[in-house]
């Protein structure tokens, strides 16, 4: 198997479900890798990119219905803004719309706001600009905005026919698809290189139980590999459900660890070819199997050796003990027949003692 000429999706098909494939991606230069997880990111994020923009262009007319509710009859021109009343309206639940345009983005901290309760956004539309802010713990915060340019010429009619105008063009939704994808590109970009982190760390970790030394590019090389379904999945999540949930991020990495796990017993296998001897693989397989074998029956046989040791050699401090402990039994013995003859000739001399009276 040579990966240098596999396509990638035979590449990303393999990554997936063929573990032998983790051994030949060790034997490949890193920029083939590294190509491979730019590819990676890059057509996930125009397959995420279109989900984002099917779903912006299949609610723009309901935007532009309610826009045309909604918002007053107004013009712009030389870029100030002349609204024919002012509105203060909820958009929905969490959306608030105030159209005033006796005040500019100057003065947008001075206009008060009379809703019954509180929203999480606020859309402003002043003479010179429309400014987004929402609820924040100190009260509503600014986020962004537009200010309007002094050649800025336009009615609310106007603005809705164009946008109705660039929703139905083919042009204007390539560019929005492409200027979506690029920004989902960087941001995945970014979280994948911190996963990439992660992957490397549990590489490591797990790698104690295969006694790898692998280096940090070998490491880079599986970890990438090691990314592709977990990444699929999290794209399946948000094409299917919209987001991301902490399900999804649990099974994600899982799944990262059981792929590291099988990753590396491919490549602990392959080591394990490589180091037997033989003319075909089964033959090396079967060497290394039986060397390997031999070196646990090597082991197994030094550990009875040593039992066996530790065996005579408790048995011999246990004689040494019991030598000593008869020894001083005799030694005590001795010392009380010394003191029972001493008791006996002392009892005789008084005896003696007193017939030579008599």
């Amino acid at each position: 198997m040579k990966l240098g000429k596999i396509n990638f999706f035979k590449r990303m098909f393999l990554a997936i479900t063929d573990f032998r494939m983790y051994p030949f991606t060790q034997k490949e230069k890193l920029g083939t890798a590294v190509a491979y997880f730019l590819k990676l990111i890059l057509i996930i994020s125009l397959v995420i990119g279109a989900f984002v923009s099917h779903k912006i262009f299949e609610k723009t007319p309901e935007f532009l219905n309610v826009y045309n509710e909604l918002m007053p009859e107004y013009t712009v021109s030389g870029g100030v803004l002349t609204a024919n009343e002012i509105v203060e309206k909820e958009i929905n639940k969490d959306f608030y719309l105030i159209v005033n345009s006796d005040y500019t983005h100057n003065h947008l901290n001075d206009i008060e706001i009379k809703q019954e309760k509180n929203y999480d956004y606020y859309l402003y539309i002043l003479s010179d600009s429309v400014a987004f802010a929402m609820e924040g713990d100190n009260g509503i915060v600014e986020i962004g905005g537009v200010v309007f340019e002094p050649e800025m010429n336009f009615s609310k009619n106007d603005l809705y026919r164009e946008c109705e105008s660039l929703n139905n063009s083919p042009i204007y939704k390539i560019i929005i698809w492409l200027a979506v994808s690029l920004g989902i590109f960087v941001a995945l970009l970014i979280i994948r290189l911190w996963n990439l982190v992660m992957y490397i760390l549990s590489i490591y970790i797990i790698n104690f139980m295969f006694g790898l030394k692998l280096k940090i590019t070998e490491a880079l090389r599986v970890a990438i590999y090691v990314g592709t379904l977990p990444l699929l999945l999290e794209v399946i999540a948000i094409i299917v459900v919209g987001a991301i949930s902490e399900t999804i991020n649990f099974i994600s990495v899982l799944l990262s660890c059981v792929y590291i796990f099988y990753a590396l017993r491919a490549l602990k296998l392959d080591s394990l070819i490589l180091g037997g001897t033989g003319k075909t693989a089964e033959e090396k397989i079967k060497k290394a199997l039986v060397h390997a074998q031999e070196e646990l029956e090597k082991q197994l046989s030094e550990l009875e050796k040593e039992e066996n040791k530790k065996d005579a050699n408790e048995e011999k401090q246990a004689i040494e003990d019991l030598g000593k402990e008869l020894k001083e039994k005799e030694e005590n013995l001795l010392k009380a027949q010394r003191e029972y003859q001493e008791v006996i000739q002392k009892a005789m001399d008084i005896n003696k003692k007193d017939d030579e009276k008599k």
